[in-house]
């Protein structure tokens, strides 16, 4: 509603009028300084809706029209007319799709970006979300983290950090695996990783963090780590045609 109240009146009546006449759904994300998962948007004084994609809310829509109503380029120069905040875009010809999947695995602090591709009559035939390897390890280290704090709040007195830290271990080798990440690579990550878990648990038992705390603030305390102990999570990557795979994708 913040997102509606923000257009000017007239503005207002005209994407009310398109959503009225062509029945669509417009579909958004959210980003939020509340919530703040992997990507730091500390930047923001208050959440803000980004216009993805136009959707029919037919049943049964036309084989074309299954994934969005529109091609998305299209979609959002719409919504731009309309007065919307939107995600940004670029065109690839086929023949730059594998370096741009290269570009985005190597990318550095945000999740990712999603490809779309079209037909010759510009109907999208699919779609593909495509993660950076910052993001992806990143996620993955939060998670172990969040387990072990709360594993150590519930039940002290059987906590092992050994244990944690082995965990984080494994699951680093996994994605390594999965990426085809050099040792030297993921060796760089996991001292990073295993030094986070340690400062966080440590943080936990002072009482300077919560659980939630990790889930809600992760890039938040996660800088702070990083300034804390001199340790960067800039960690360049070689990227395989063999390595774009989607196995550890989510």
């Amino acid at each position: 509603m913040d997102c509606l109240e923000a257009l000017a009146p007239a503005q207002k009546q005209k994407l009310l009028h398109f959503l009225t006449v062509t029945r669509l759904t417009a579909v958004f994300e959210i980003l939020s300084p509340l919530h703040q998962h992997v990507e730091d948007l500390s930047f923001l004084k208050k959440p803000i809706l980004q216009f993805i994609v136009w959707t029919t809310t037919d049943l049964e829509p036309k084989p074309e029209h299954h994934l969005c109503a529109f091609p998305p380029h299209i979609g959002i120069e719409i919504a731009r007319t309309l007065g919307l905040t939107t995600v940004g875009y670029e065109l690839l010809k086929p023949s730059q799709v594998l370096d741009k999947m290269k570009q985005i695995r190597q990318g550095y602090q945000f999740e990712g970006e999603v490809l779309y591709f079209l037909d010759s009559g510009n109907h999208v035939i699919g779609l593909l979300k495509k993660k950076t390897v910052w993001y992806i390890i990143c996620r993955a280290i939060r998670e172990k983290a969040r387990a072990s704090a709360s594993g150590m709040i519930k039940q002290k007195c059987v906590f092992s950090i050994t244990k944690s830290v082995r965990q984080v271990e494994q699951r680093l080798s996994e994605i390594q695996s999965w990426l085809g990440l050099s040792d030297s690579e993921i060796t760089q990550w996991k001292n990073v990783g295993i030094s986070f878990l340690k400062w966080t648990i440590k943080q936990t038992e002072l009482q300077q963090l919560s659980v939630t705390d990790i889930v809600e603030k992760f890039p938040v305390i996660w800088k702070r780590h990083l300034e804390e102990s001199g340790l960067t999570d800039h960690i360049k990557v070689e990227c395989s045609s063999e390595s774009l795979g989607d196995s550890c994708e989510s």
